[in-house]
């Protein structure tokens, strides 16, 4: 188990929990794991961090400057996603190294990535969108939206255990 912390302040760790100082003030915005060493963060200005032995090192790298990655998702250890403020999706199938743009049904803000396997995946958005969620079958090739739309404003969480049910919680 290992915990990031991105704050500048002094605090105490809870037993069996153990503190690794990022070296950033970028916000960490949503840790998606891959194995017992391997995680990824998205986070404020456009970075993925990138652990391959269970955080004693971590690599920044950075997909989009001038936005922030609200969150990050990889359905195998190969192919992961990560969606930003302003919309767009970027996916990569080389474990982080590289990042491509893919298609995306928005141009507002992603809340929330969830693929259940590489090609099957979903985007929540928020206010300015009515809290919609998007669905795609071809890795992030083509979107349509699933719902709720108007229900909830703000979709913040979604997980599908399979690609017909899902569970979503928002406010």
């Amino acid at each position: 188990i290992f915990l990031i912390i991105s704050f500048n302040s002094v605090i105490s760790a809870q037993p069996g929990w153990n503190i690794i100082p990022l070296g950033t003030d970028a916000l960490l915005t949503e840790i998606a794991l891959t194995g017992d060493s391997t995680a990824y963060i998205s986070a404020s200005g456009g970075v993925v961090f990138r652990t391959t032995n269970a955080g004693s090192n971590w690599l920044s790298q950075s997909i989009i400057p001038d936005e922030d990655l609200n969150s990050i998702c990889f359905p195998s250890a190969m192919t992961g996603y990560t969606a930003s403020s302003q919309g767009k999706v970027f996916k990569t199938t080389n474990r982080g190294v590289s990042w491509t743009q893919t298609s995306s049904p928005v141009s507002i803000s992603i809340l929330k990535i969830y693929f259940i396997d590489d090609n099957t995946g979903f985007i929540s958005t928020g206010p300015a969108d009515n809290g919609k969620i998007f669905k795609t079958n071809n890795g992030g090739s083509n979107w349509t939206v699933r719902g709720p739309g108007t229900v909830f404003p703000e979709v913040l969480s979604i997980n599908f255990p399979c690609p017909d049910t899902g569970f979503a919680s928002a406010r």
